[in-house]
């Protein structure tokens, strides 16, 4: 049967639409967040090598990112990448870069080559961006070898004694500053994990000194923790109120009054940092880093540890409510790695605060908290070493 020439013409077309459609396979990957956390991405394959999808790996990271144009720009604490959409060029902090294979745009996607994305991402973050064709995945890290003991307990832990110097916390009836209590807890903290050779442990501060919020939290990055406590104590709004008891933070959206008047508390420390301590510390960046979504479930996990270990070796007191807490504080914000806030007990109580005091009570609660981070290392340590 003969064909019109409309027809091969048709059939041209459709194969040439075919061609197209098929000439940029997609493949599904995982991405693997610094917390083990998993996600789906698909990544385009050609004679060239493998291309993934920048802007979703951003977004799925929690990395500051916005898309204008041609233009994706990503921001990480001080340092600004850019790539550009079909183009084999790059600003790194304003520095002209090259990739190795121009981006391809595509469906509204814009995919860049493994390899140079890697690559750029390593130098954005800090952190480590590797890829295994093997497993088709892409796993993010911090890169550091580990020395993992037979029982698990391994890593490195930041304690945070809250407030200090200019900042004395909550004071109690009696005339105790908060600054003057949490300090011997931490330091009894260190004591007690220190005897497992490999977990090291830091301090923010080990004297009476002033540290703005962001630079907390900071510190903790810079030392690659795998976990961080802010240690505080509680006090009633309302002096007349003889509210009493224990309770553990995570970083999250408030769910009630209570724990948002006690993150506003917490958080109300920046009006003693100047504007350069408050602005060029980063804090508003770090607000919005890539940690606290990453870290969601650890957090949870430590605080549930956490008020466990008050409930059976601090009998002298009981809960403040049940369950745990959550709220929107500055001192946990940006963490790379579970991030928790302890309240230990309630200086505006006059039985708690006599309790805060006392020398033994500061041992106690401070091996509390170091058995509830022992056995949170032994849950998570053994399983991913970073």
């Amino acid at each position: 049967m003969k064909r019109s020439k409309n027809t091969c013409v048709f059939q041209i077309i459709l194969l040439s639409f075919v061609g197209l459609l098929f000439a940029n396979p997609a493949e599904s990957w995982k991405l693997i967040g610094i917390s083990g956390t998993s996600y789906n991405i698909d990544v385009l394959k050609n004679d060239k090598g493998i291309f993934v999808p920048s802007y979703q790996i951003l977004k799925h990271l929690n990395i500051q990112r916005s898309e204008k144009g041609d233009t994706i720009t990503a921001k990480y604490n001080k340092n600004e990448l850019k790539l550009i959409k079909n183009s084999n060029k790059y600003l790194f902090n304003t520095t002209q870069k090259t990739l190795k294979h121009a981006t391809i745009y595509k469906d509204g996607t814009n995919y860049s080559d493994i390899a140079s994305f890697c690559d750029a991402m390593n130098a954005l973050t800090g952190l480590f961006f590797d890829y295994n064709l093997a497993k088709k995945e892409i796993r993010v890290s911090k890169a550091r070898p580990v020395n993992i003991s037979d029982d698990g307990i391994f890593g490195i832990i930041v304690i945070d004694p809250g407030h200090g110097g200019k900042d004395p916390g909550a004071i109690g009836a009696g005339g105790i500053q908060e600054k003057d209590v949490v300090l011997p807890i931490a330091m009894e903290v260190k004591k007690y994990l220190e005897k497992y050779k490999n977990l090291k442990v830091y301090l923010t501060r080990e004297d009476d000194k002033f540290i703005p919020l962001g630079n907390r939290i900071e510190f903790a990055n810079k030392k690659n923790a795998d976990l961080f406590i802010s240690i505080h104590t509680n006090a009633a709004e309302n002096k007349s109120e003889n509210l009493g008891g224990y309770k553990m933070y995570f970083l999250s959206d408030a769910k009630n009054e209570s724990d948002e008047r006690t993150a506003m508390f917490e958080n109300s420390v920046v009006a003693l940092e100047n504007k350069k301590e408050a602005d060029g510390q980063g804090l508003t960046a770090l607000l919005s880093s890539l940690a606290s979504n990453e870290y969601l479930k650890e957090s949870q996990d430590i605080s549930i540890m956490l008020e466990k270990s008050f409930g059976k070796n601090l009998k002298e007191l009981n809960k403040l409510h049940s369950g745990i807490g959550q709220a929107n504080f500055h001192v946990l914000a940006g963490a790379l790695m579970p991030a928790v806030l302890v309240e230990t007990a309630f200086i505006s109580n006059p039985k708690e605060e006599k309790l805060l005091e006392n020398k033994n009570f500061h041992k106690k609660t401070g091996e509390a908290i170091g058995m509830a981070i022992v056995e949170f290392r032994k849950k998570y340590g053994a399983g991913e070493a970073k």
